[in-house]
């Protein structure tokens, strides 16, 4: 709850968009949950597995890799999980690394994206994970 509840706050500031795009296993120990709970948070249709994405007028087409390869179609506004091996990404040009690195990221607070403290980190997750390891073969 804790980490889609924030996420959903913050997009919900930065105003419209058409598509979010987010990593199909992103940073919630590969369990692959954020994406369809953020989706589910903010009201959007969504997609896992997504190979491929482009727009035609008002609809997503995409390409899932789940039990074989599958097209479908999304209205927008829509988030897609992306996977790993859908894109090989360029290095930037010197120039642009060095603009991108002088840019200012905003950093909001629980005051600024209108969150309730209770249900932000430790005290409002879901899941509460004690320990990770690797067990014995």
């Amino acid at each position: 709850l804790s980490n889609t509840y924030v996420l959903g706050l913050a997009i919900r500031k930065l105003g419209h968009f058409d598509l979010l795009l987010c990593g199909h296993e992103s940073e919630d120990r590969g369990a692959g949950q954020i994406g369809p709970r953020l989706a589910e948070h903010l009201g959007l249709p969504h997609a896992l597995a997504v190979t491929s994405v482009s727009i035609e007028g008002q609809k997503a087409i995409i390409e899932q890799q789940w039990n074989g390869s599958q097209a479908h179609q999304l209205s927008l506004p829509a988030m897609v999980c992306i996977k790993e091996d859908a894109n090989s990404p360029s290095i930037g040009t010197a120039i642009r690394i060095i603009r991108a690195s002088k840019e200012k990221i905003p950093v909001w607070g629980v005051g600024e994206i209108g969150a309730d403290p209770v249900l932000c980190g430790r005290s409002g997750a879901a899941t509460l994970i004690r320990r990770t390891y690797f067990p014995n073969e």
